[in-house]
């Protein structure tokens, strides 16, 4: 990978737009003071390449210029002669990256290969570059700087440092997991062990005995059931011959019910016809109410003919008084009409004076207004006056705070171009106080295990000194046990002995019969014996649990050493970012005019929001200032615009009153003329007139219809009184007739008629009843008849049918507990059945597990630290010091490197016939060729193991501040000895001489508006 050009905008220090070309570049230097920008570029070269940064990985948040909602970065690169363009962006927030790949197949032609943030950082790392995001910053962005650091340190730091650099923590991770995997598979063999355990012992002898069992009780079941059959069918039958028998029972006694309500049903009956001849009856009391109900409509007719008669009549009387008064009024009507002929010659003066009220009126109106139009902008401009004097003040008054206030914008940058490093610094504190307590437990640990250890051991002495005591006493019962077998067998020989007979042991004569000896009892021996002999077994098992507890605790021992040895070489890392975090917030606070004191963080921190809250005051005045500037210069023309409008309204009111006066004078004079006299005085004679005539000719009218009204009522009363006189005959000979018709059928008048009479729903509803009662029992001695003919004659008894479900209820219990046992034994046999299969899986998935945890232990014991991780860390390490001593011997022809674990790195002087020197004797050039070699070396070994990968660009931050004249003799040589063959070489330093030594320069300058960055050729 070779970068050709570089577009960085809004990036940490590069506010503005910045751009690099490197075409034209070969071996060259950054450079620039500290904090300008320079190891910036490198990082944005990562981020375009992978969306990370070193030191803050993906959260880039922090590295968005102040001031710039986003940050992005667009690298023209060229791999394997094809040419690429990423463009990346970052916004804050989690959503706010976008990325974007295209190929560049031709200077106008572009190809769009991918976009979004994941596909565009997959791509390039694997089809692209080859590289992984680690590989790559350790390949082309050369860690001289930690070399430089790995030669100074002692072999204890130099491994872990090489941990570091090679990533043979990887295997450290891996002896984690396959430990992890190896806890967890025997975790599940002691589950399932345990799970078969749950399961009982399924046996195929078991399943057997079940199944003979459910088939035994399913044939008994059977049983039953074929002797219950017929039994419920007899049940069912009696329980039919019951319910038969309820239902004559329940029809006798309806059968007597019914019966008993006869003498209603008489009655009834009786009832019924004397409603009949009632009924015959109603047609005449109908007919003679109906005649007096007219009779009596007839009077009530007569007396309103006779009031609305005499209501007429006074009517009629009204009508004439009104019109006698009508009469009286338009008597006045010759002299409204002498009136009406006067005003008419007097019309046009009446009217000029009109004309005169109407233009008096209307130029009154214009001078009020004129004058009330003048008051107003007197008004406004004494307001403008008032308004202009205090905007003057308010404008003097925030100069004077402007000027006070002090603000400084330089300032701001500063400290906002530290923010970062303050951000970096508060990481660092947390991580070193995260690490610090992680050492605090590390150490606890370590005396914990310390402790445990130390009491292993003095169990293990313990239980040692116990097996040598039970191995003694073991032995001395032994031995006792045997003599008293020799004693016991000797006397059993001695029994045998007879003088002159061989013996049986040395088939010598036997002369005398020895003194028969005492032998102990052999039995307490031999449970002395064995006693002992257990207690032997016991002390042996106590002592081989005691050494291999000592084993375990001596192993997690030695863990929690190196977890405490590696803490602390992580410590002594965080501690040196902390003082290098330290000093660039010092430097920044210097920068921005402070003194650093106390907290540093919240120092920057309250510095930075004051002056961003100064600055928000001074752009707040700025814009209030030029707000009351432009307010002065309305108010001063709207001052003079007000004062001409004033003169202007003055001169237009005197002229308004003069013509108001002369208008006044010659509206009195007709005043005096007229006396008073209008077109409506005219007009309103005239009416007065009109409805006099109207009045009196109305009057007339209302006379006239009120007399022939009251000829209309009275004929209207006359005809009603012949009715009336005619209809009181008819009804007196109608009420006659009825009366005889009643007491020819019995009754006493009309009203006992109405009572006997029933209406129709009655007696339909008398009728009905008589009827149903006729029906029901006529039904009823028919049903009596019919069930009695089922039975036979022979009731059924609730007694009878419960002895006989007694006797088939306990049938059916045993067919149940028949068919109940049956289930269970098929239940269980099913159970058996499956356990065993379940059995026989687990034992199977047991011991496959049990295989797999076997070798994940092997694989846990093969990647501990002192074994697999050191030959790798041996291998590896060898090889780089081998790479690394061939190139130092290049770039200086006169050292080699060489390296034992026991007294770390050494430089082979060939100047010295090959003498060993420590590294601590070489000066600051050659230390920094050996940490060059090294750096070197080590990218070129993890391009090796990438594959076919060529990188064609090569980064090396040499790490001083200064540089002897020797010293930086030597480092030029070695920088320009370096073979670029076609790649991109960049030099970063701070030393000017060393950075003029280089063909070619990039010069990053820092100013207060952002950094900016320039190529410088020779």
């Amino acid at each position: 990978m070779k970068p050709i050009r570089i577009e960085i905008d809004g990036f940490t220090c590069y506010r503005e737009k910045q751009v690099v070309d490197f075409s034209g570049l070969r071996l060259f230097a950054i450079t620039g003071p500290t904090g300008a920008g320079k190891s910036t570029l490198l990082d944005a070269l990562t981020f375009a390449l992978y969306g990370e940064i070193p030191r803050v990985g993906n959260q880039f948040r922090s590295m968005i210029s102040k001031g710039r909602d986003r940050a992005s970065v667009l690298l023209d690169f060229e791999v394997a002669n094809r040419k690429f363009r990423v463009v990346r962006t970052a916004r804050p927030g989690s959503t706010g990256a976008t990325a974007k790949l295209e190929e560049i197949t031709d200077p106008e032609k572009i190809r769009s290969v991918s976009a979004g943030v994941k596909d565009v950082s997959s791509i390039l790392e694997r089809e692209i570059l080859g590289l992984d995001y680690e590989a790559f910053t350790r390949s082309v962005l050369l860690p001289q700087g930690k070399f430089a650091e790995f030669l100074a340190s002692n072999p204890r730091d130099q491994r872990t440092l090489m941990q570091e650099l090679l990533k043979i923590d990887v295997y450290q991770r891996m002896h984690t997991l396959a430990s992890d995997r190896a806890r967890t598979l025997k975790e599940r063999e002691s589950e399932l062990s345990q799970t078969i355990r749950d399961l009982g012992d399924p046996t195929e002898e078991l399943l057997g005995r079940l199944e003979q069992e459910a088939t035994l009780a399913a044939e008994a079941e059977e049983s039953i059931s074929k002797l219950l059959g017929p039994r419920e069918v007899e049940l069912q039958e009696l329980r039919h011959r019951r319910v038969v028998s309820r239902q004559l029972d329940d029809a006798e006694a309806e059968l007597s019910r019914v019966s008993a309500r006869n003498g209603e049903h008489e009655d009834r009956l009786r009832k019924i016809r004397l409603a009949f001849r009632a009924r015959g009856l109603l047609p005449a009391i109908s007919a003679e109410k109906a005649a007096h109900d007219k009779s009596r409509s007839l009077d009530s007719a007569v007396a309103m003919a006779k009031a609305s008669l005499a209501e007429a009549e006074e009517a009629l009387n009204r009508a004439m008084a009104a019109k006698r008064q009508a009469a009286g009024a338009a008597e006045s009507i010759p002299e409204l009409e002498a009136r009406i002929a006067v005003l008419d010659g007097l019309l046009p003066r009446i009217a000029q004076r009109d004309e005169l009220r109407a233009a008096k009126s209307d130029l009154e109106g214009r001078v009020e207004g004129a004058r009330a139009n003048l008051a107003v902008r007197k008004y406004e401009l004494e307001t403008a006056a008032r308004e202009k004097k205090q905007n003057d003040a308010k404008l003097s008054q925030l100069q004077h705070e402007i000027e006070a206030l002090g603000f400084q914008s330089a300032e701001l940058e500063a400290i906002e171009e530290g923010v970062p490093h303050a951000v970096r610094f508060e990481s660092a504190l947390d991580e070193r106080e995260r690490v610090s307590s992680e050492k605090t437990r590390g150490e606890a640990d370590m005396k914990a295990a310390t402790a445990r250890f130390d009491r292993a051991r003095q169990a293990q002495d313990e239980t040692t000194q116990r097996l040598d005591a039970a191995s003694s006493a073991h032995d001395v019962a032994v031995r006792a046990l045997e003599a008293l077998r020799n004693a016991h067998a000797a006397l059993h020989l001695q029994k045998a002995l007879e003088p002159g007979q061989p013996c049986p042991v040395c088939t010598q004569t036997v002369s005398k019969i020895p003194d028969r000896a005492v032998a102990g009892p052999l039995g307490d021996a031999e449970t002395a014996a064995t006693l002992r002999a257990k207690e032997l077994a016991e002390a042996d098992q106590r002592a081989r649990a005691a050494r291999e507890a000592v084993a375990r605790e001596e192993e997690r021992l030695k863990t929690a050493k190196k977890k405490l040895v590696e803490l602390l070489a992580l410590e002594l890392e965080v501690r040196s970012r902390c003082q290098a975090a330290e000093t660039e917030v010092r430097a920044t606070l210097n920068a921005a005019g402070a003194t650093p004191s106390g907290d540093l963080i919240q120092q920057l921190r309250a510095l930075h929001e004051k002056l961003k809250r100064a600055k928000a005051r001074a752009e707040q005045h700025e814009a209030e200032r030029a707000r009351l500037l432009g307010a002065r210069e309305r108010l001063a023309g709207r001052e003079s615009l007000l004062s001409s409008r004033l003169d202007q309204l003055t001169a237009d009111l005197g002229e308004r009153a003069d013509e108001l006066e002369r208008l006044t004078h010659r509206l009195d004079a007709l005043e005096v003329e007229l006396a008073g006299a209008s077109p409506s005085e005219r007009e309103s004679a005239r009416r007065r007139v009109e409805v006099l005539r109207r009045d009196l000719a109305d009057r007339v009218k209302d006379e006239f219809h009120a007399e022939r009204a009251v000829a209309e009522r009275r004929v209207e009363l006359d005809s009603w009184l012949s009715q009336a006189r005619r209809f009181a005959d008819e009804a007196a000979a109608i009420t006659n007739e009825t009366r005889r018709a009643i007491e020819r059928e019995g009754f006493e008048d009309a009203d006992a008629v109405r009572r006997a009479a029933l209406d129709d729903s009655d007696l339909a509803s008398s009728e009905r009843e008589t009827k149903a009662h006729q029906a029901a029992l006529s039904e009823l001695a028919s049903r009596t008849k019919t069930l009695t003919e089922q039975l036979g004659g022979a009731k059924v008894t609730d007694e009878e049918v419960r002895v006989k479900e007694s006797a088939n209820e306990a049938d059916r219990a045993r067919r149940r507990d028949a068919a109940d046992k049956a289930s269970h034994a098929k239940a269980d046999a099913r159970r058996v059945r499956e356990n065993l299969e379940v059995a026989r899986k687990m034992i199977s998935q047991r011991d496959s597990v049990a295989t797999d945890q076997r070798t994940y232990t092997e694989l846990t014991n093969d990647l501990r630290s002192d074994r697999l991780q050191e030959y790798v860390l041996a291998e590896s390490l060898g090889d780089l010091v081998k790479g690394a001593s061939e190139r130092l011997e290049r770039m200086s022809h006169r050292y080699g490197l060489e390296y034992d674990s026991s007294t770390r790195f050494s430089v082979i002087d060939r100047d010295l016939g090959d003498a060993r020197r420590s590294t601590d004797t070489l000066s600051g050039g050659e230390t920094f060729l050996a940490s060059l070699a090294l750096a070197m070396e080590l990218s070129a070994q993890i391009q090796s193991r990438a594959g076919a990968v060529r990188l064609d660009s090569l980064f090396i931050d040499e790490g001083f501040g200064t540089l002897d004249l020797e010293s930086l003799e030597l480092v030029a040589e070695a920088i320009e000895s370096i073979p670029v063959d076609g790649r991109l070489v960049g030099i970063v330093t701070h030393v000017p001489a060393l950075a003029e030594r280089m063909p070619s320069r990039i010069e990053v300058e820092k100013r207060r508006t952002g950094s900016v960055v320039k190529v410088v050729e020779g």
